[in-house]
């Protein structure tokens, strides 16, 4: 067993390109493209193993071992921190790579470690090897079985379970073995890492970022806010969007002045940031990430579209934010407003807090019912006025944050539109008992202010 807190995924990422950084590739001209990225192969794999089992509890798996060259390394690693080693490979003549000998000469270069090793000798595809692989727990995991996106995508869900990193061979040169490793990262809710340029990396390398999040649909997200406001406890729903990753990744993974200083000039206009800033506002929205019981996040066409929608969660697994909290849609905003939900939601109280730039009162005095709204406003969004310097961050921020958010009673109904700090103050609405709902660019609609595209197809109530 290891006899040490696992890392975290940010600082596991750290550990496996400082490894990659040790040992690069270079091109070889004139040999096949399958021997790109293979000549310091086996140190990284060496220290993947090792650095696995010495964080993470679970013996050592391989997919494929031909005539054993890396079963070697992994069993010395297994005797070294007491493991076991789990080699499946059919070993069947006929197959591709496969001679009549390999089993014999594999039996004969892994004999000094024929106590550590458990053969299942059969396709990783059977049941026999299924069942032996999902009932070991594993701290290390290296697939390079059948290449064949099928058999990939079939050999990683069954070692899914693997606490430490899980590598995948020629990933380099197959783009069905890509896919299959970009696919089980989402589907495994892991960090990719791969290098497909150059210098190449012939195999990838999948890190732990805890249990996949569940996903809920937007009307299930009204029922949690209603049971939230009935019951007077507090709740928090954020939505997370291209800027809001630009953030999240701060510092370690995004510039200062592109793409967040893009970000940065769009919500506060164009003034200056220090670092102490930067951090402050980062620390805070990963703060308000992990407080949130419902996080929106771009949806798979959106994830398409725009680099940044498709980085929101893998910062979130970069950084462990999602625990118990599910995933939403995040135009749930939307999807709230276009249906009967928002109006059922605030059919339910008689009294709102609005946290934005728009006095919204009459609009939803006179369209929802609601009797008494008192607002906090912050300052508009500096690309709507210009790009001028705005007071929002730090003056307004801390004012609100310095007492300036109060909650009138438990279950307190919050709509909160204020960019990437409104996430930030919907967790500390959450703290003090109140229910904070992130509409964002609903508000605008409800000001009659066309401040987005989708709004052309939408009619106001």
């Amino acid at each position: 067993m290891s006899n040490q807190e696992p890392l975290s995924t940010l600082e596991l990422y750290h550990d496996v390109m400082g490894v990659i950084d040790s040992y690069p590739e270079s091109l070889m001209a004139l040999v096949p493209p399958e021997l790109n990225g293979y000549l310091r192969q086996p140190e990284r794999l060496r220290w993947m193993a090792e650095m696995s089992a010495a964080a993470f509890d679970g013996d050592i798996c391989e997919i494929g071992a031909k005539v054993g060259d890396t079963t070697r390394v992994l069993a010395e690693i297994a005797q070294t921190y007491d493991r076991r080693v789990l080699v499946v490979d059919p070993w069947s003549p006929g197959n591709t790579g496969c001679n009549p000998w390999d089993y014999h000469v594999f039996m004969a270069n892994t004999a000094e470690y024929r106590d550590r090793i458990d053969v299942v000798r059969a396709s990783s595809m059977s049941k026999e090897a299924k069942a032996a692989l999902r009932s070991r727990p594993l701290c290390f995991s290296y697939v390079d079985g059948e290449h064949s996106n099928r058999a990939v995508t079939s050999d990683l869900a069954a070692v899914g379970h693997t606490a430490g990193i899980v590598a995948v061979d020629d990933i380099f040169w197959s783009k069905a073995l890509q896919l299959a490793f970009l696919d089980a990262a989402d589907k495994l809710w892991r960090v990719p890492v791969c290098r497909l340029g150059s210098p190449p990396m012939r195999e990838g390398y999948l890190l732990p970022a805890g249990a996949k999040p569940r996903r809920i649909k937007t009307a299930a997200v009204a029922d949690r806010v209603l049971e939230a406001m009935r019951a007077g406890t507090g709740l928090s729903v954020i939505r997370l969007g291209d800027g809001e990753s630009r953030m999240l990744a701060w510092p370690e993974f995004t510039e200062r002045r592109t793409p967040l200083f893009e970000s940065l000039r769009y919500w506060f206009g164009a003034a200056s940031f220090s670092h102490e800033d930067l951090d402050c506002m980062a620390d805070g929205l990963r703060a308000a990430v992990v407080s949130a019981d419902i996080v929106g996040v771009p949806d798979e066409a959106h994830r398409r579209q725009r680099k940044e929608w498709a980085e929101v969660e893998s910062y979130l697994k970069m950084y462990n934010l999602i625990t118990d909290s599910p995933l939403a849609n995040a135009n749930l905003h939307i999807e709230l407003f276009t249906s009967n939900a928002l109006a059922n939601i605030l059919a339910a109280t008689d009294s709102v807090t609005v946290i934005g730039c728009r006095d919204v009162a009459d609009y939803l005095k006179s369209h929802y019912g609601v009797k008494d709204v008192r607002w906090l406003p912050v300052p508009v969004e500096a690309q709507m006025d210009g790009f001028a310097p705005t007071e929002h961050w730090p003056d307004r921020f801390d004012e609100l944050m310095c007492g300036g958010i109060t909650v009138p009673k438990p279950g307190h109904l919050f709509l909160v539109a204020a960019g990437v700090l409104g996430k930030i103050y919907c967790a500390r609405v959450k703290g003090l008992g109140g229910v904070a709902l992130d509409l964002g660019s609903v508000m605008d609609i409800f000001a009659g202010v066309r401040s987005r595209s989708y709004m052309d197809n939408i009619v106001c109530q």
